[in-house]
């Protein structure tokens, strides 16, 4: 039992980095129109093919910004994958999607979306032509999800297929750092309260501590 409570009650610290990035990505999410679940969800899956909380996380962040709705982040999601798939880390996945995003918000090819685009054949001359004649931004996130999707569409298919355990297995994973998760901001403020409680014990003994040091020496 007592086993049993502190390794309750570490979960407040132990959690506390995740539960910090998750709010984050909630906080992302819902400026840009997204709820919380789609959060977890886009999260979950980039984690089932990354296995890495913080590049799943950021890229996940830079996806909602450059996804109107959870139809566009699955499909942004998928193109992610196919790049990994064929190039790794090469292309960060996070980079790519924070490219994306700047892409569509500037109206020329950024960070290693060039990469992307260039190593699969496409002029980026002509790429940023085309961009500079789509008037918005929504038009341009369209055209480049168009883009990656007719060139890493197929690649992102197989490497699922191909990997599906894998995927499942760091899917799970995530599932379950997620029930970590929610049981870590339970013991949160017990762990509050028990420092506060600490603190105050400390405080108040530490004159008869420095007298028994005194009568000691």
């Amino acid at each position: 039992a007592v086993a049993a409570v502190g390794a309750f009650l570490s979960l407040a610290e132990s959690t506390r980095e995740a539960r910090n990035n998750m709010a984050k990505l909630e906080t992302s999410f819902q400026t840009a129109g997204h709820s919380a679940e789609a959060a977890e969800s886009t999260f979950t899956t980039l984690y089932g093919i990354l296995g890495d909380d913080g590049a799943a996380t950021e890229a996940a962040q830079q996806l909602a910004k450059i996804s109107k709705d959870e139809t566009d982040l699955a499909a942004n999601t998928r193109i992610l994958t196919g790049v990994m798939a064929e190039y790794g880390a090469s292309i960060p996945t996070e980079g790519l999607a924070e490219g994306m995003a700047a892409t569509a918000a500037m109206g020329s090819v950024q960070g290693v979306l060039a990469d992307a685009l260039e190593w699969q054949g496409v002029n980026l001359d002509d790429y940023n032509a085309k961009l500079s004649t789509l008037a918005t931004e929504e038009e341009r996130a369209a055209y480049i999800q168009q883009t990656l999707t007719d060139l890493y569409g197929d690649s992102a298919d197989a490497y699922r297929e191909n990997n599906a355990e894998i995927i499942a297995a760091q899917e799970a994973q995530a599932n379950l750092n997620s029930a970590m998760n929610e049981l870590g901001a339970i013991a949160e403020p017990i762990m509050t309260e028990i420092k506060k409680i600490a603190t105050e014990l400390l405080t108040a003994i530490t004159p008869f501590v420095k007298l028994i040091g005194e009568g000691l020496t």
